[in-house]
């Protein structure tokens, strides 16, 4: 018999504290491998790890394609098809990674001369790892420890292992750093097939028609997901175009916090999908009052934490980069707002996904990432480093605009922090 966890009937605030620990710690080996590589490497070089490491995650985004969504959503309502999902999703991203790996190959080539392509080369390891990781089913089945876990596992050993190859001198270099995620991302990932493969008592083989109804399932949700993906990984992107290697790399300093403060808001998702996806048995309504409640116990928190980091920046810009990157104090600034904004949007969003709003879903997200692209390519053009940041909150103000007025027309609601009983 498969069982949740134990802390299923807890609050979602009480298990996402949990998760939040455990990130925590993880975002703090994250940021102090990036500090080891900032101080090591410099600007230049944590600016091409920046950038691989950006494509190695919209690559991530291609191969899951949006089967996690639907992956959680199943199982939170129906915890005995575990053992055959997690075969089906496995199965449908070992397939899509071919034409990944391979688009990543034809990118790489593109910046020929650097050491992008070597550290693409190693990073792609990751992506066939990624897939046979059914990080999905811990949310799921609302196994928080699990997941908490998963969180620290990848980052810390990535980071002790980048330590010893750098006293070791060999792999030489930034590709120490690559080869050390590599490292990191498979013991993880080993680790976590050996749970599911514990609580299910068996992963199912999949047949083709079952990889295929995914595939159509998880449709508007994967293409929403490259789309958001794409206005991400085309950051650095553009970025690079409009000014100097050396500002990139001081731009990716703020970047990589801003992602942090990002990770917060997915797993706070994570935690209160499935809750929402049962809550959609009763309607719209009811999932406009799960998220109601969300909003009104987070936003507080998170406000605090943002306008935290807002005075703190400088210093911690300094402490964490060294003082050349203690300069881009206003970007990390300007990135709490965007990060505050990402967080609302996020919360409408699971709803949105929990409510079976796959299409309307995607249409928010491609029209807000239109705004975001052309917002970045005219704001970077005009005002460089900084622009690339205002973009961003821009961005993420069309996303909740159009979800929530997609969520209000498909409820009927009228208010999302005034639900009708």
């Amino acid at each position: 018999m498969f069982k949740v966890g134990p802390l299923a009937k807890d609050k979602p605030m009480r298990r996402f504290f949990l998760v939040a620990v455990a990130n925590i710690v993880a975002a703090a080996a994250g940021l102090a491998l990036f500090t080891l590589m900032a101080r090591s490497q410099g600007p230049v070089e944590l600016g091409h790890m920046a950038l691989a490491l950006s494509f190695m995650v919209y690559g991530l985004i291609l191969s899951n394609f949006g089967t996690d969504s639907i992956a959680i959503r199943t199982v939170s309502r129906d915890p005995e098809s575990a053992s055959g999902v997690v075969g089906v999703v496995i199965a449908f991203r070992l397939v899509t990674n071919i034409p990944v790996i391979f688009l990543g190959t034809m990118l790489a080539l593109a910046y020929a001369g650097s050491t992008i392509p070597g550290l693409m080369a190693i990073l792609v390891l990751s992506l066939t790892i990624g897939a046979i990781a059914p990080a999905w089913l811990a949310p799921a089945t609302e196994r928080s420890d699990v997941l908490g876990a998963y969180n620290i596992m990848s980052p810390v050993v990535t980071f002790l292992t980048a330590v010893s190859f750098l006293n070791l001198g060999w792999p030489h270099g930034i590709y120490a750093f690559a080869v050390a995620r590599v490292v990191g991302d498979l013991i993880a990932a080993s680790g976590l097939l050996w749970w599911a493969m514990k609580v299910t008592g068996k992963i199912d083989r999949p047949n083709f028609n079952e990889i295929l109804k995914l595939g159509r399932k998880a449709g508007p949700i994967g293409l929403s997901r490259v789309i958001s993906g794409l206005g991400q990984a085309a950051d650095l992107f553009i970025v690079s175009i409009f000014v100097s290697k050396h500002d990139t790399g001081i731009y990716a300093a703020s970047l990589r916090i801003y992602l942090l403060m990002l990770s917060m808001s997915l797993l706070y998702s994570g935690v209160i999908f499935p809750a929402f996806a049962r809550a959609a048995k009763d309607g719209v309504q009811s999932v406009v009052r799960h998220l109601h409640g969300a909003l009104k116990a987070t936003i507080p928190l998170a406000v605090s934490a943002m306008l935290l980091i807002i005075l703190l920046a400088p210093s911690l810009l300094h402490v964490a980069f060294g003082t050349e990157f203690a300069g881009s104090a206003l970007i990390l600034r300007l990135f709490c707002v965007s990060a505050l904004l990402n967080f609302t949007s996020v919360m409408i969003g699971t709803a949105l996904l929990a409510t079976g709003q796959f299409r309307d879903f995607m249409q928010a997200t491609i029209f807000s990432t239109i705004i975001l692209v052309v917002a970045k390519i005219i704001f970077i053009a005009c005002f460089g480093m900084i622009g690339a940041a205002v973009a961003t909150s821009l961005g993420e103000g069309a996303m909740i605009a159009f979800q929530w007025r997609l969520l209000r027309r498909v409820g009927k609601s009228g208010s999302l922090m005034k639900p009708s009983v």
